[in-house]
């Protein structure tokens, strides 16, 4: 990359507050085939910056590509991929798969990749639970990749929107607004459980 494009693409990602701090590291040390910094967060080669990203850590690039196919290719709500294994998935979208994931597979997700449809801060919290690897999905809400930043865990988005909306798209998602005034993931967790649990 010259000189002056790397300068074009930092003058553009200053332009984006949230992800400067982030993505202005990726771009500064970029040469072709970089490893992200554990604060990184990767615009995929679907997403405006196509920036292409590349591990050093190949398993962990191949558990991305794994997570990647079932979510886009299989049309699955989730995929947690770990040494090359599926070790949960569902065709079901929203909060709830990632839930049951963390109740099932429990301390097992550590160290895994995780594909999400859609990430909002609920499904981001409950990554950080969980203590993930790094996460894929096509879309992500701004608090979400935040969160995930806060937390130095990668993620690779094709998409993001200021924040994630209910099906109808006439209100916040209803476990976003639920997790507003919650500040831990252990808090989050909890939360949602009573949640699911009340309504069965």
């Amino acid at each position: 990359m010259s000189g002056a494009h790397r300068e074009s693409l930092l003058t553009r990602v200053r332009e984006l507050p949230l992800f400067a701090a982030c993505v202005v590291e990726l771009v500064r040390g970029w040469t072709g085939v970089t490893r992200p910094s554990p604060r990184t967060i990767v615009l995929s080669d679907r997403g405006v910056w196509r920036l292409k990203y590349t591990w050093h850590d190949s398993e962990v690039q191949r558990d991305i590509d794994i997570a990647r196919r079932m979510i886009l290719a299989e049309g699955l709500g989730l995929a947690a991929v770990k040494h090359g294994k599926v070790i949960a998935s569902s065709r079901e979208h929203g909060v709830r798969p990632l839930l049951d994931a963390v109740t099932s597979v429990g301390e097992n997700l550590s160290g895994a990749v995780i594909g999400d449809r859609v990430v909002g801060r609920a499904s981001a919290m409950l990554c950080i639970y969980c203590g993930v690897r790094a996460v894929y999905t096509p879309l992500a809400s701004e608090t979400a990749l935040g969160e995930l930043a806060a937390a130095g865990i990668p993620v690779i988005v094709d998409g993001t929107a200021p924040a994630i909306l209910n099906r109808d798209g006439t209100d916040r998602c209803p476990f976003e607004k639920m997790t507003d005034g919650l500040s831990s993931p252990a808090e989050v967790v909890e939360t949602l459980r009573a949640f699911f649990k009340a309504r069965k």
